[in-house]
């Protein structure tokens, strides 16, 4: 069998009875950021995404990398799927996670029966499965509690899957979910901390003359708070065109003079949708590790006179 990549969900399973749309709006999501490295069978069983190599040519990396950045998959990983006997697994096993098992000292095995049909229960396969493991590699310790390694195998539906710990993926929500909104994006560190979100229209408005009439006519202390109020304005008239529900901004309270409270709150007023500020509360080193992790750090930092400086 081809290894395949397994999605966990995160909020998703929360939902009720439109938890299938989420789910479909997120296969869709997956689909479209998958589909550049090859043919992918995707569907969905028992509070998992299955992303299935459809042909020989798929670029499974490619895809796990892309999986990894799309909202609503709270973590991600590679596995192997094999029939669902013991035998077969503890073969699967060796053979899949052979190279991480010698080279780690300690390691346990977690199972997970979701085919209650299988004659083993969790505990019982998980003994056996880690008693034969521990036979083929004999310089291993069992640690139930902070092992090297874990060994997860999932009995489920369609198959038996064996694979590593899982990493950490985007969480949250699928994208698109919650209707649309207009970023304000600008060439400090902050505002990029928003990406990872697949399809955008970028729009481009020309802002040197409103910028040089407020430097001619209005008192150089409000200068700031006058062209901010002015960027929301015609944000919000682009948002109105294109029916955008919010605004969202990099803003980040009291990290700079034009970013406190009561000044937000003027720029702010010039509005009619909400705006949302998703680093509002963090400080500078949160946002920077953040936009290291997603990527966009070093196109932030490049020198442009933009109108932030």
């Amino acid at each position: 069998m081809h290894e395949i990549i397994l999605c966990k969900l995160g909020e998703v399973v929360l939902k009720g009875l439109n938890r299938r749309s989420f789910e479909m709006k997120l296969m869709s999501n997956i689909r479209r950021r998958t589909q550049r490295f090859g043919k992918w069978k995707i569907y969905s069983r028992q509070s998992t995404i299955y992303v299935e190599p459809a042909e020989e040519t798929c670029d499974i990396a490619g895809a796990y990398a892309a999986c990894k950045q799309v909202f609503g998959i709270i973590a991600i990983t590679r596995a192997l799927p094999c029939e669902k006997s013991k035998e077969a697994i503890l073969e699967t096993a060796k053979a899949y996670l052979g190279d991480s098992l010698r080279k780690a000292g300690s390691f346990k095995v977690e199972s997970k029966r979701a085919d209650k049909s299988f004659p083993m229960g969790s505990i019982q396969l998980s003994q056996w499965v880690g008693g034969a493991l521990h036979d083929a590699f004999p310089h291993l310790t069992v640690d139930v509690h902070h092992p090297e390694l874990t060994v997860y195998i999932e009995v489920r539906e369609d198959a038996a899957y064996v694979h590593g710990p899982a990493e950490s993926a985007a969480g949250g929500l699928p994208l698109g979910m919650g209707g649309h909104a207009v970023s304000l994006l600008s060439g400090g560190i902050d505002s990029p901390v928003t990406p990872w979100c697949g399809r955008l229209a970028v729009f481009i408005i020309p802002f040197t003359e409103i910028q040089e009439e407020i430097r001619r006519k209005c008192p150089e202390d409000h200068f700031t708070l006058i062209m901010r109020r002015f960027m929301m304005r015609l944000a919000n008239m682009l948002a109105l065109e294109l029916r955008c529900r919010a605004l969202v901004t990099g803003e980040n309270l009291g990290q700079v003079a034009s970013q406190t409270m009561q000044a937000l709150a003027v720029s702010e007023d010039v509005t009619t949708m909400p705006v949302l500020r998703p680093l509002i509360g963090m400080d500078k080193e949160e946002i920077v590790k953040i936009a290291r992790h997603i990527g966009t750090f070093d196109t932030s930092i490049l020198p442009y006179e933009d109108c932030c400086t």
